[in-house]
Parts: structure tokens; sequence; C-alpha cells
């Protein structure tokens, strides 16, 4: 009888297993899982600094680092499934021991999908309370499906002008733990499941209390007052957090191998945290705590799903002095409609800024007192200088007197900012390029793209690696070098029995100094193999930044082509290197000579002939596809482990690749022509 009491009091605290402890321990079972999760992503995440960027460790077979990455996700797949059937009978014998099922729990098992007619109708009505609608606030917006991806999107009611505001979202419209919503009472508050305490006095936690917060709402269902906004969020995403161990090993991600995977791990390693952090919660607020999310419903599941949202939709909110918490002076939050916006890198793409103003407010009885309302304001841009440019609009015939940005029934884009194709892809899902059809080939009876992607981003970079070649028998230039290297702050990677990239660049420098590849060095000795290597962004947008004497391709050409005297020169005047005087003639200053656009131009063929061969692999893999059969399987597979499936993942990161490629030869063709008219002078 004791013990049944106990059992009853802790399914009631939301801390116990319930029949899965009496019918074979489900919950030991999570915990020996979650235990080893907490060891090997701890594992791994510390040998990550020494992982070269192009991650080659985790896709060479039998490489430890390999084994060790697969086994984090082969736990994953079992903890997830672990996950659902402790959930399954946690909410069975909390319905049995309420005598009704729970609405947080009818919500879960039903939610209708945001492809649902009524999903959008209620978020219409939300947005009225709100009073943010478009339809009753004058905004020439209105939702509708068939946006860019296919997705939902915000499109234009009649014809939008230039440097018109298109919608206004108040701070408090706008989901956050860090302020109170405009349809809650403040004596109603949402409760605020940890690390919301811990981020007061620890900024690393405010991130991180946006997911918790988010993923509490959701298991509330509809007792949240974002319930409504909730439903029109996706349930999955294509961000490489939802890509499975086997697509990333394969895919043609290359120099992102390992931000993939540190992502990855990343994310595990912050929900095992928030897990504890959780229980602790329970364990000590045992009375209080019926609205904070049980343990049981904290799945990893859910959590990547709430980091999933965050990262491509959130924005940082500055606070005003209504809502500001101790030290915290911004906040990281989700703003609805706002986030219907897709991306479009073009001059007439809208723009956003957070402003704030001044209200009067007056309460009976009361002096007035001035208040500052924070709004978000999104607004089309200037009118561009250059009517003609590719980026304004297409289907409107210019007109001076009336100048049109967006037509009515054209879908109303917005600038994310100045990121990369790699960064679109890990915070929001999708590649900014398109394919000529006209240049579609078939092969094996499947399309495949051969190069003829387009690159839409206009501030895509490239990644071109450096790394210093083995000075022959002189150890006295090795330690110039590395010394060099510490102050530049180059980073050195051991060797991980894998020919990466550090490798092919060294060799490459070696090959054309004419020095020997490798050194005879006896074992124990200092480097015992690291190569030391820099990473430096390129872009054909930016070649007049680039050329800087700060800049880090200078450095490294510098330190690469130098012989020592030079670089014992350089060493004792390393100041003027890196912080050089005005006025000084920059181009002069680099003295580039023949053998580094030779250098460089070796390496960009190295890169070429990688992705000749990773387009090959991406090739074949889709061609092998083809098979009904096999994709069957695969969909099941996917479905079972609830990872996005493959050929989504991968014709991701082959367009990754392709604009990457595309990038680099555009700026090296920039960096020739520099170099040749340097050479002229």
């Amino acid at each position: 009888m004791g013990n049944n009491r106990k059992n009853k009091k802790n399914r009631k605290n939301g801390t116990g297993g319930g029949r899965g402890q009496e019918e074979g321990g489900s919950d030991s079972e999570e915990a020996r899982i979650l235990l080893q999760l907490q060891q090997k992503t701890r594992a791994l995440l510390a040998s990550l600094k020494g992982v070269t960027p192009d991650g080659l460790a985790f896709t060479t077979a039998n490489h430890p680092l390999a084994t060790l990455y697969e086994d984090i996700w082969d736990l994953t797949d079992q903890l997830m499934k672990r996950q659902s059937v402790v959930l399954k009978r946690f909410r069975q014998d909390k319905d049995r021991g309420d005598g009704t099922s729970s609405s947080s729990s009818r919500d879960q098992d039903h939610r209708v999908g945001r492809d649902n007619a009524e999903v959008w109708h209620n978020f219409q009505r939300w947005l009225q309370s709100c009073q943010i609608d478009p339809s009753t606030q004058n905004s020439p917006l209105e939702i509708r499906a068939g946006g860019t991806g296919g997705g939902y999107g915000l499109f234009a009611t009649r014809d939008i002008q230039y440097e018109e505001t298109i919608l206004q979202v108040p701070v408090e419209a706008m989901m956050s733990p860090f302020w109170d919503h405009c349809l809650v009472p403040q004596t109603a508050s949402p409760p605020k499941p940890p690390p919301f305490l811990q981020a007061q006095t620890q900024p690393q936690m405010k991130p991180l209390s946006l997911l918790t917060y988010l993923a509490n709402e959701r298991y509330r269902g509809s007792k949240s007052p974002y319930a409504s906004y909730i439903e029109t969020l996706p349930q999955t995403y294509n961000t490489p957090l939802y890509w499975s161990s086997q697509v990333i090993k394969r895919s043609s991600l290359g120099n992102h191998t390992k931000r993939a995977v540190m992502i990855q791990t990343l994310t595990m390693w912050e929900y095992l945290q928030m897990r504890n952090l959780i229980q602790e919660h329970h364990a000590n607020h045992a009375t209080d705590s019926a609205e904070i999310i049980p343990l049981q419903e904290f799945t990893y599941e859910l959590f990547r799903w709430a980091a999933a949202t965050a990262h491509t939709r959130q924005n940082k909110i500055p606070f005003f002095n209504t809502v500001k918490n101790n030290n915290i002076d911004s906040a990281l939050g989700l703003v609805p409609l706002w986030d219907l916006l897709n991306h479009e890198d073009a001059d007439r793409a809208c723009r956003t800024e957070v402003v704030f103003h001044e209200e009067i407010d007056v309460k009976d009885g009361e002096t007035p007192s001035n208040k500052k309302q924070g709004v978000l304001i999104c607004k089309t841009p200037s009118m561009p200088l250059n009517t003609n440019h590719p980026s304004t609009n297409k289907n409107q015939e210019y007109d001076k007197q009336n100048p049109i940005c967006f037509s009515a029934g054209e879908e109303v884009t917005m600038y994310y900012g100045d990121r990369s194709n790699a960064q679109l892809l890990f915070h929001s899902g999708f590649v900014n390029c398109q394919y000529e059809p006209q240049k579609y080939s078939t092969q094996n009876g499947v399309k495949c793209q051969n190069n003829e992607c387009v690159n839409l981003n206009r501030n895509d970079v490239a990644t071109l690696r450096l790394a210093l070649p083995p000075a022959a028998d002189d150890d006295g230039l090795d330690r110039v070098r590395e010394m060099i290297a510490a102050r530049f702050e180059f980073t050195a990677y051991v060797d991980q029995s894998c020919e990466h990239d550090g490798v092919v660049a060294s060799t490459a420098v070696s090959q054309l100094k004419e020095a020997s590849v490798k050194k005879n060095r006896s074992d124990g000795e200092r480097d015992n193999g690291a190569v030391v290597m820099t990473e430096i962004s390129l872009s054909p947008i930016l070649d007049e930044k680039a050329f800087l004497p700060s800049s880090d391709l200078v450095r490294s050409l510098i330190l690469i082509m130098a012989d020592k005297e030079e670089l014992t020169s350089l060493l004792r005047n390393m100041d003027h290197y890196i912080k050089p005087k005005t006025g000084i003639d920059n181009c002069a200053l680099l003295q580039l000579g023949n053998k580094h656009l030779q250098l460089v131009s070796r390496l960009v063929q190295l890169k070429n002939a990688e992705y000749e061969v990773r387009k090959k692999e991406y090739i074949d893999a889709t061609a092998a596809s083809s098979s009904l059969k096999l994709r069957e399987e695969k969909q099941k597979e996917m479905s079972a482990s609830k990872w996005i499936e493959n050929d989504i993942a991968e014709r991701l990161s082959f367009e990754l690749l392709t604009c990457d490629n595309i990038t680099l030869n555009a700026w090296f063709r920039s960096f020739r022509s520099k170099i040749e008219n340097q050479e002229a002078l």
C-alpha cells in the first residue's frame, strides 16, 4: 500500500516512471542511455578543438572519432524510441490517475499540422487579439501558402511602394520568457522553466531559456497564451540538426562537416544539462511546479524541435525601461507574423529594426506617466539608384512618379542579413541558389544537376585554408614560423591519421617551394605531425577589403613564402604588420610575387578537383536512390528515426558545395586580376 501511494505521488510530481518501472524498468533503461550520452558527448566535444574544419576524421572509416560520433547517434536513436515508450506510459498512467485525459496530453497527441486551414483561422483570430492582424491594421499583407521554398509566406494585397512600413509588431506580442505577453495579466504570467533564473546572472543561459520556454509552452497546449501561434510552426526542419549521422558522413558538406557535427553534439549536450535542471526543479519545488513540463514530457525530440525553431526564427530584441531585468539589456524572442517573411537577397527586400516611442499611461487617481513602447518595424528600403538592377521588381514597369517595390499578389520578402550560404543552411535550412531548368541532364533515368547552379547569394563566402609547409631540416625556421603563427592566432591541428585538407595544403606548398614533404623527425618531438593552419573567408564582392596588409590572406602568404631572414625581421616588427600605420600604400606593402599566385592557384585547383569528386559521388548516389524499393526502405528508416529524408539533406549539402565552388572560383578570378595588375606596375 505504501509503495502504491509513493508511486502516485511521484507521478503527480512528474518524476516517477509509473508502470514503466514495474514492467521492466523503462526509466532505468532511459537512464542508462542518458548516462552513456553524457559521457560520449563530453568526450566528443573535448576532442573537437583538435579536429580540422573539414571534419574528415568523422567520415574516415574506423577512425576513433568517427566511431564515437556513430555511437552517439546510435544512442540518440535508442533514446528517442525509449522516451516515446516512457511518455506513452506516463500519459496513460496520468490520465488513469486523474480520471480524465489531460488537455496537454490531448494537444500533444493530436497536433493537426500547419497545413490545416483551421490552424491559420485560429492564428488570424489570435493576431486580432494581439492587435497585429494585417487585415485590421491597414497592413498590405496576407498569409498564403506557396511562399519561397514551398512553405507559407506573406503576400502583397496591393502595390507596395519603397520606404513604406508594411508591418509593426509590439514587443509585448512577441514570445520570450523575459517579458509578459500582451494577452496575459502579470498576475497570470506563464511559468518560467529552468534556466530562466540562472539566466539573470549567467548570460550564456539566455538562449537556452527561450528553448525551454518554447518547449514548456508547447507542452501546455491550449493552456498556453501562444497556443495558436505554436500550431503554425513547422513540425520538422531541414537544418543539419535533423540530419542523421549517416547522411552527414556521406553528404557533400566538405569544409562544413565539423560544424554540423559540433552543432548536433552540442544540442544533445545542452539537452542533457537542461534535463538535469528540470529534474532538480521538480525535486526542489514539488508543490508548485504543476505548470512546468514533467521530465517524461521533456524529450530530446521536443528539445531538438525547440532548438531548430529558435535557430530559424529568433530575433535579438533590446529591452526598454519597463521590462528590463537586472543586468540583461536584450534577449532572444520569437516574433509572430514577422517570421513568415521569407528571405531574398535583393535590394528591394524589406529591412527590420526595433524602435521605441513614448506613450502616456494614464491610470485612475494617478499622475500620468510616460511609458516606452518597443515596436519591431518592417519596411521596404529606399528606392535603389539603379532602377534597372536585376533585384528590383521585374513585374512592374518603372515609374518615377510611382515606384513600386512589390506588386499586388507578389510575395513580400525580407533580407535576413549578410549571411553566407553555409550560415543560411545551418540556421534556416536552405541554400540561396537555383538551377537553370534547361540545363538539367538525365543519367540512368534520374535528373541530375551538373554544376549549372546559380548562386543567388551576393554575400556568399568561400573558405580557403592555408597551412605551414615543413621546413625540411631547418628546425629554427619552424620555430620562427610557429611563434609568428601564434601571434596571428593560427590553429595547430594534430595528426588525425587521415589526409585532411591541412596536410593537402601543406604538401602543395612544399611542392611549390621544392622542399621535402615530410621532415625526418624522431618520435616524441614537439609537433608530432601537427599542421598549423589558418582559415580564410573569401568573397569576390569584398575583394578590395581582402587585400589589406592586416588580412589573414596576406599574413598567411607572407608567413608561408618568406625565408628565415625575412621572417626573423617580421617577428621583430610584428606590430607594424598587425596594426599597419595609416597612409601606407597597401598594395605596395604586399609585394606579392608570381610564386604567391602559383600557390593560391594550386590550392584552388585542388579544391576544384575535390568538388568534381564529390559531385560524381552525389550523382551516383542520386542515381542509385532511383530504386523504388530502396527509396521506400529509406523513408521507412527516416520515419522510424525521426530524421528528415536522405535525399533532402543530400540535395541541400550538394547545393552548398556547388555554391562554395562557384564563389571560390569567382574570388580567385578577382584575386588573379589584382595580382597581375600589381605585377604590371
